[in-house]
């Protein structure tokens, strides 16, 4: 939309004063004469541009983004302030989360252990969690490894659900059990603990 679109800057307006806007809106471009179909297009540009630039493909314009460094934009956003430490003991906090067989459902039974772990998260910002998922010896090997995966992203979407972000979360599934002495039911578990993100 142009930024001297009056018409079309009321017409959004409107929109936002509606509870569910979108469901009021015709998007049939024969029907609505307001309706415009986009001209441009945005893309990544896999070169060493540095610069917003405006280039010709197919015959369309087309505006290409500078591209973006991963690891060096994560070196940018570093906090400038070291984090506050915390007390060792809290890396022994540690939960057993046991599933039933063949299952990656996590139960509600387990919601309380999991909150004293999220309680450590959220008053120390410079701890994060380790999510190792296990299945029984139960069925063929590459079943039991997609099965503790799932097991583990169950659990890791529990804390991710509650606003822990992924970058505190090393969650992995490592098949079957190989303690021959644990049960099928011990098989069948995920553990979390808490460690030190540094």
């Amino acid at each position: 939309m142009a930024a001297n679109d009056s018409e079309g800057l009321k017409y959004l307006l409107g929109l936002i004063e509606q509870s569910a806007p979108i469901d009021r809106v015709n998007f049939n471009e024969k029907e609505n004469s307001k309706i415009e179909v986009a001209t441009r297009t945005y893309y990544y540009d896999e070169s060493d541009e540095s610069k917003f630039e405006q280039k010709k493909v197919d015959g369309k314009t087309v505006f290409a983004l500078p591209t973006m460094v991963f690891s060096e934009q994560m070196k940018n956003n570093k906090p400038a302030k070291p984090i506050a430490g915390y007390d060792k003991a809290l890396l022994s906090k540690f939960v057993k989360v046991f599933f039933d067989q063949g299952k990656s459902d996590l139960k509600p039974q387990y919601n309380k252990e999991l909150q004293t772990i999220l309680n450590v998260l959220n008053n120390h910002p410079s701890l994060g969690i380790e999510i190792s998922g296990f299945a029984s010896s139960e069925g063929s090997e590459e079943a039991n490894h997609v099965l503790s995966n799932k097991r583990a992203i169950a659990v890791l979407d529990f804390f991710n659900h509650q606003g822990v972000v992924r970058r505190r979360i090393v969650a992995k599934g490592y098949g079957a059990t190989k303690n021959q002495e644990a049960s099928k039911e011990e098989g069948r578990r995920v553990e979390v603990r808490v460690v030190a993100l540094d």
